[in-house]
């Protein structure tokens, strides 16, 4: 059995026992550390069903415990299972807490929140696509990013579905407000390599559209040729890459 398979087995006898659950979860989190256990993250959300112990984990303040602080690791784990969570039970008030937790200081967090997100597209990405086209509306940069990001997951993209999101991303860089604050900083990060993502897996709309983006505006120059530089594009299709970076020197 690989990490994860071992920790599933290692949690369902006590998944039932709050104390030793959440010390077990501590214990193995790899923190502080450069990396968290995202193995046992994902087993945990595999198995576990207990909503209100998660919700109760999640509000965790970065005062109460910051990135680096290994009762974090409940908060991490809780964004994961909510998003199996929601896939058994549709209860709006996860996809509410989510959506708060997208703007959590604390970028592990927003990480895990776009991990959530992803196991709702794995068992249905069109509820997904329903979620975020529904909240794309009024959403800030936080909130942007984690959209961003969440489509990003290979695991789930087809041409058809990186044709949608190549869609939300051209409506994310229409609205684009370039400001010197830290919301940009992180949804701009996620652009930085999400295009690739998408355009790795839709092509041929892929570089039509990251061509239609050349020279409108140099932050968005900045992240093109950030994408372009991306192995999975410059490594698949270097003579496209070549001529888009070649228009964007021009430019």
């Amino acid at each position: 059995m690989g990490k994860r398979e071992n920790y599933r087995s290692e949690l369902t006898p006590i998944l039932n026992d709050q104390e030793s659950l959440s010390q077990f979860l501590i214990q193995h989190s790899n923190l502080p550390g450069r990396r968290a256990n995202l193995e046992l993250i994902h087993a945990f959300a595999d198995v576990n069903k207990n909503l209100t112990s998660v919700m109760k984990w999640t509000k965790f303040s970065e005062e109460d415990a910051n990135v680096n602080d290994p009762t974090a690791f409940l908060v991490f784990c809780a964004a994961v299972s909510l998003g199996q969570i929601y896939t058994e039970t549709r209860d709006e008030k996860i996809l509410l807490r989510l959506k708060e937790m997208a703007n959590d200081t604390r970028w592990r967090v927003r990480e895990c929140v776009a991990f959530g997100f992803q196991r709702i597209g794995e068992h249905e990405f069109t509820l997904l696509k329903k979620i975020f086209s529904d909240w794309l509306h009024g959403a800030n940069n936080y909130e942007r990013r984690c959209i961003l990001v969440a489509l990003a997951h290979p695991d789930f993209l087809n041409e058809e579905r990186a044709n949608y999101c190549i869609e939300i991303t051209n409506k994310i860089l229409e609205e684009l407000n370039p400001v010197e604050d830290e919301s940009f900083r992180v949804l701009k990060k996620g652009l930085d390599f999400t295009i690739s993502v998408y355009v790795s897996a839709a092509p041929t709309v892929g570089f039509m559209f990251m061509n239609s983006w050349i020279g409108k505006n140099r932050i968005v120059d900045s992240v093109l040729k950030t994408n372009l530089l991306k192995n999975r594009l410059a490594k698949h299709y270097p003579q496209k890459v070549s001529l888009l970076l070649d228009f964007l020197e021009v430019k």
